[in-house]
């Protein structure tokens, strides 16, 4: 499991590529033994996965500039309306939320 882990890591596309048909155990069996050891099956933990980077990227001060539309759809989020139900339910809060409060408590101070 800890392969599995690490290829959903390392953006793999689809989590379904974590069953690889090459492994001796049955898709369901690997989908079980995943979601026993995680407590998600696959494909909501990759969900998850992705939806913490793109936070990641919404609160990093290095894509300010860069649209969260654009940053969701680096992560793999094409559907908008999709993406911020999901980001909404998960964090408790819009993704423009999420940036406006971060970039407004890490800019610098004005100088007056």
């Amino acid at each position: 499991m800890r392969a599995a882990l690490q290829l959903i890591e390392g953006k793999l596309p689809e989590p379904q590529a974590l069953l690889d048909p090459g492994l001796s155990m049955s898709r369901r069996t690997i989908e079980t033994v995943f979601s026993n050891m995680v407590g998600l099956p696959p494909v909501k933990y990759h969900q998850i996965y992705r939806l913490n980077r793109t936070r990641q990227k919404i609160r990093d001060l290095q894509h300010i500039n860069d649209s969260i539309g654009d940053i969701a759809a680096e992560e793999g989020f094409w559907d908008w309306s999709r993406f911020s139900s999901y980001y909404r339910k998960h964090f408790g809060e819009r993704p423009s939320e999420t940036r406006k409060k971060f970039s407004f408590s890490n800019a610098p101070e004005r100088q007056r």
